[in-house]
């Protein structure tokens, strides 16, 4: 049960990093210095949640070792969709049509 617990907090928390880094971007034009240290923040964050993740699958997979950074380009790409996932909107399809769903 709390195997998948860490599975649903990594996005929220990539997410949250995402918006920090926008309003790290923000911010610069009026305090480079905060703004750059958000952005910084947001970057390191990510890259150190993703890095755990790879390091992970590298111990488990001896495949990952000898690739380890096409692994991270990977993993990073998969963490940035699942945290973009969690706020964009998606039209969630029915696999019934709509003639079956009317007859019914």
């Amino acid at each position: 049960m709390w195997g998948s617990v860490p599975s649903a907090i990594v996005p929220v928390v990539h997410v949250s990093l995402m918006a920090l880094a926008v309003i790290g971007v923000a911010v610069l034009g009026a305090s480079p210095r905060v703004g750059a240290a958000m952005i910084a923040t947001a970057v390191v964050g990510f890259a150190a949640g993703t890095s755990m993740r790879v390091i992970r699958a590298a111990l488990r997979e001896s495949a990952v070792r000898w690739s380890f950074l096409a692994g991270f380009v990977v993993a990073a790409f998969l963490d940035a969709g699942r945290a973009l996932a969690l706020v964009s909107p998606a039209p969630h399809r029915s696999t019934q049509s709509r003639q079956t769903v009317a007859a019914s």
